[in-house]
C-alpha cells in the first residue's frame, strides 16, 4: 500500500480510491474514520474505544480473558442479539423492582384466537 503524504485527505484532490487490507491492520496510535463526523478508534492495552466529538460510543475490551462490549450511551428503536442462530430482542433491565402488594384481579378474558388456551388477566 502506498500513501501519499503530500496529498490532502479530503476535498477534490483527496485520495479517493478504496483501500483494501489483505493482512491485519496494526494501529499503535489512533485511527480516525470520517463520514460526515469523525470517529476515532483508540487502542489501549486490552481495549479499543470508539469515540466522536459527542463522546464515547462503545468500547471493545477484554476483562480477565472474557471479551466484552461496553456501550455507555445507546439510542435505538430495536436491538437484537444472535442466540443459537436466531435473533432475539434485547431488553434493558431497569432498577430493581419491589414485590407487588395489594394486587386485585379485575377481569379475566380470552384472546381473539379461539384455539388459544391462554387468556388475559387484568390486574389493578
Amino acid at each position: 500500500m502506498i500513501l501519499f503524504k503530500d496529498r490532502p485527505s479530503t476535498g477534490t484532490n483527496g485520495f479517493g480510491q478504496n483501500i483494501e487490507f489483505t493482512a491485519d491492520l496494526d494501529v499503535s496510535g489512533t485511527l480516525t474514520l470520517s463520514s460526515g463526523i469523525d470517529y476515532v478508534l483508540t487502542p489501549s492495552g486490552n481495549e479499543v474505544s470508539v469515540t466522536s466529538p459527542n463522546g464515547e460510543h462503545f468500547k471493545l475490551l477484554d476483562e480477565a480473558g472474557t471479551p466484552k462490549m461496553r456501550v455507555p450511551y445507546l439510542e435505538a428503536t430495536q436491538i437484537k442479539k444472535l442466540v443459537g442462530g436466531e435473533y432475539r430482542d434485547v431488553i434493558a433491565a431497569g432498577p430493581a423492582s419491589t414485590l407487588p402488594r395489594n394486587l386485585r384481579i379485575f377481569d379475566i378474558y380470552p384472546t381473539e384466537d379461539p384455539n388459544e388456551k391462554k387468556g388475559y388477566i387484568e390486574i389493578r
